[in-house]
């Protein structure tokens, strides 16, 4: 049953909506201050997972990261993934606020009589996730490896808010999209990025993956408790750009290169290409023919 008390009730609003559309749609309404006084009762994991299977959902993994969140506490339903609300103000928490349309407010709909009663809900503890399966997960201590400051080739973080154009030239250093792209491969799983950050003084705490082929992507997010955001492996050469600048709060992980290594790396990305353009050639003649022994073999 939903969990329920006098004057009010948690309800999770449909996918999309504000705490504002989801009450009204039940003959009630969401008041800022009601669900201020009940958000002790869904600011832990366990009183979240409780509140979240009395309405038919479930939580099976977490993330706290976002506990003053206009948006937050909320559900992304296909994941089971559930955005825990966290101590907090009361002008932090809004029944406007709509939420993207995977995921559900979990809201407190107030009745009109307003009066507000303890929770008759035992919290039930939610089921744990291995941390593999988990798309926010605690990264593995970084091994030495990664390039610093200086003249030489390597890994490099931007200024806040940097392109990694800008972020290169200011080490003498330039980006390149070849470059990057021969290098991707280095950083696409998590101890690699971790590794790679380490070493030039960041953090890589928990990740993101979602967002693999953004073009600030790989980045850090330092103040969000060593956020990153991990590239996606064997991504297109056209998502990749040095000239994409991120939010003021993050830097991003570029690889910085000199003329020659740009000029190298442009050349091998050439060989590359020709190379798979006489592949698809032959492999056009051969379909045409019906068979291969026909035709003498591609230079």
């Amino acid at each position: 049953p939903t969990p329920q008390v006098a004057g009010g009730r948690w309800s999770l609003a449909a996918f999309g909506q504000s705490c504002e559309q989801g009450c009204t749609g039940q003959g009630l309404r969401c008041k800022q201050e009601d669900f201020h006084v009940r958000n002790a009762e869904v600011d832990s994991m366990d009183e979240m997972a409780a509140i979240v299977k009395g309405l038919g959902a479930t939580c099976s993994q977490y993330n706290n990261h976002w506990g003053r969140a206009g948006d937050v506490p909320a559900v992304l339903v296909s994941q089971g993934l559930c955005f825990v609300s966290g101590p907090r103000s009361i002008d932090s928490l809004s029944c406007a606020t709509g939420v993207s349309s995977d995921k559900k407010r979990l809201c407190w709909c107030s009745g009109s009589a307003g009066a507000l009663a303890p929770t008759t809900s035992a919290p039930v503890p939610a089921r744990a996730l291995a941390p593999t399966t988990s798309a926010l997960v605690a990264a593995p201590a970084p091994p030495p490896t990664g390039s610093g400051s200086g003249s030489s080739s390597g890994w490099r973080l931007a200024g806040r808010g940097q392109s990694c154009e800008k972020g290169c030239a200011g080490q003498g250093l330039v980006c390149s999209t070849a470059a990057s792209y021969g290098r991707n491969g280095e950083i696409d799983s998590r101890s690699e990025m971790t590794a790679v950050v380490g070493a030039l003084g960041g953090a890589c705490k928990w990740f993101i993956d979602n967002w693999g082929e953004a073009v600030d992507v790989p980045v850090t997010m330092p103040d969000n408790n060593g956020l990153c955001f991990l590239t996606r492996t064997s991504r297109p050469l056209a998502s990749l750009s040095c000239a994409a600048t991120t939010g003021a709060d993050k830097q991003r992980l570029c690889f910085c290169t000199d003329a020659t290594g740009t000029a190298a790396a442009a050349s091998s990305l050439a060989q590359v290409a020709t190379a798979a353009s006489t592949s698809q050639d032959r492999r056009r003649r051969r379909s045409l023919t019906g068979t291969s022994s026909l035709l003498p073999a591609a230079a």
